[in-house]
């Protein structure tokens, strides 16, 4: 079904292709903390306004998000370990009621990803 393996960090994903953006917010921060608590600031981790944080499924066409994975140098390191992701970087791969879905490719990414075990975040 799926198409591609990637393994990293001790961590086996299966991918297609994907492409999304860095699109920062002009919300004000402080609008952003009044209305929900533990969230990012959007400006600082979010793509084409999706926050870069939560249940993440993996899928070969589509996808909310194009990545590409690279081992130095990403725009954001993801933590895949997460149980309760609710800071920018954690992310819990699930296989439905995900937050965002995400499509593995090698050109045209919205973001690139390093995957990391703790101390996740935007660089």
């Amino acid at each position: 079904m799926m198409g591609r393996i990637f393994a990293l960090a001790g961590v086996v994903l299966t991918a297609a292709a994907c492409t999304v953006g860095l699109v920062p917010s002009t919300a004000p921060t402080a609008a952003v903390a009044q209305t929900a608590a533990p969230t990012p600031e959007p400006s600082e981790c979010n793509v084409g306004g999706i926050e870069l944080f939560g249940k993440v499924r993996i899928v070969e066409r589509g996808g909310d998000v194009r990545v590409k994975m690279v081992e130095h140098f990403a725009d954001l390191r993801v933590d895949p370990f997460s149980s309760f992701p609710r800071r920018c970087g954690e992310w819990q791969f699930v296989e439905r009621r995900e937050d965002f879905t995400i499509r593995f490719v090698e050109d045209n990414a919205d973001i690139e990803i390093e995957l990391v075990r703790g101390l996740p975040g935007m660089r």
